[in-house]
């Protein structure tokens, strides 16, 4: 028994349960310091989703609200298109039958239905005179579109270059910033009216100004 309590003295398990302890205390420590990180990344985490879910939320109010003044306007530019159309129809056909072509067409060169049929009513109304009947409008007004398509005209340079069109079809003659418009926005028209007087394009500016490219000519 003397032996036996002499190397239980030695042995001394008190230090080695003292230091397993302590490094248990630091562990458990780090897990609550851990645990403690994780709740607050995931408070943090739903914070942020909260926030983009604000953020989302505005962002759909307002792109709803956009939507709907778009429709507004689109709706009040067809309107106004086709209250144009009502008065510019050559009594030939229904506006309805008439917006039909003007689609067919617009289909046909590539263009918008809204920007042809705005095209077709404003020249139908500021240029009646210039055209037989509105079959032949909308054919004028398929060439061109398909002219600009193929320069990849904006669509600001279109309704640019549609007006200037316009009042030379209305006036009779294609010429100064009229000329100058169609040349920056469309040139292969330009281009066109050269091959079919058979001239270099650089002469078309002094026919221009002479009065020599009349309505009769851009129809053709």
């Amino acid at each position: 028994l003397e032996t036996t309590d002499a190397l239980s003295d030695q042995v001394n398990p008190g230090a080695n349960f003292d230091r397993a302890a302590s490094a248990a205390g630091r562990a458990s420590g780090q897990v609550d310091n851990f645990n403690n990180r994780q709740r607050q990344s995931e408070e943090g985490a739903r914070k942020v989703a909260s926030a983009w879910g604000l953020v989302k939320k505005a962002i759909g109010s307002a792109l709803a609200a956009i939507s709907v003044q778009k429709v507004i306007e689109l709706a009040d530019s067809m309107t106004s298109t086709r209250a144009r159309l009502d008065i510019m129809n050559d009594g030939l056909q229904t506006t309805d039958e008439l917006q039909s072509m003007i689609m067919k067409s617009a289909n046909r060169s590539r263009a918008a239905y809204q920007t042809t049929a705005d095209a077709v009513s404003k020249m139908g109304i500021m240029a009646k005179d210039a055209f037989s009947n509105n079959d032949e409008l909308i054919k004028f007004t398929e060439l061109i579109n398909k002219q600009f398509t193929i320069a990849g005209t904006s669509a600001a340079g279109i309704d640019a270059a549609m007006l200037q069109l316009t009042q030379a079809m209305s006036s009779g003659v294609l010429r100064g910033e009229e000329l100058n418009s169609v040349f920056e926005q469309a040139p292969t028209i330009i281009q066109t009216i050269a091959d079919y007087l058979d001239v270099p394009i650089g002469k078309i500016r002094d026919m221009a100004a002479d009065g020599q490219i009349t309505s009769t000519m851009l129809k053709h």
